[in-house]
């Protein structure tokens, strides 16, 4: 009788632990939901300017060289929180790539480059806080060269983490 007992309080036991490990679960997954009524977070958003073309001293060839600005976002995120897509004429030449300072990707002669602005001083640039400090913000840019006339470049920014496209646009050369 005594081994029986011992069995049915292992169990009972077991039971348990395992009826606590699960209230604390679904505590956990109560209070890590959105409240009824509260409104869900903005959806993140990019927009960018037209594109302009780089303007420079009669001789210079700058008509190759064309920058979209960024000129809202609904959050500063993280660069690594976006991709970037360069189409031309309609088609992928470069991406979807992480959004990084410099260089985002050659495709023959073109050259797709992202550049975060801050305050420029010596060293250049600035560390933050007066420099880049590594978020998405307004004055940011892309800058395409060697661009070739009378071409659609299409620059995306995407959601590295849905993938959704958060902004777009198109310029014209």
């Amino acid at each position: 009788m005594f081994v029986g007992r011992s069995s049915r309080n292992a169990v009972l036991a077991i039971f348990l632990i395992a009826l606590m490990i699960g209230a604390a679960l679904a505590l956990v997954a109560v209070l890590s939901s959105t409240p009824p009524g509260a409104p869900p977070p903005p959806p993140l958003r990019v927009t960018l300017t037209s594109g302009q073309g780089v303007g420079g001293e009669p001789g210079m060839n700058t008509s190759s060289i064309w920058t979209a600005r960024i000129t809202s976002v609904t959050s500063k995120e993280s660069l690594d929180s976006y991709l970037a897509v360069l189409k031309v004429n309609g088609t992928t030449v470069i991406g979807p790539t992480p959004v990084t300072r410099g260089t985002l990707g050659i495709s023959g002669t073109l050259v797709f480059d992202f550049i975060e602005t801050g305050t420029y001083c010596s060293p250049d640039p600035c560390p933050p806080p007066e420099g880049p400090d590594g978020l998405l913000d307004v004055g940011d840019y892309f800058r395409i060269s060697n661009a070739v006339p009378q071409t659609a470049y299409t620059i995306q920014m995407i959601s590295a983490a849905t993938h959704g496209v958060l902004g777009e646009i198109v310029v014209h050369t």
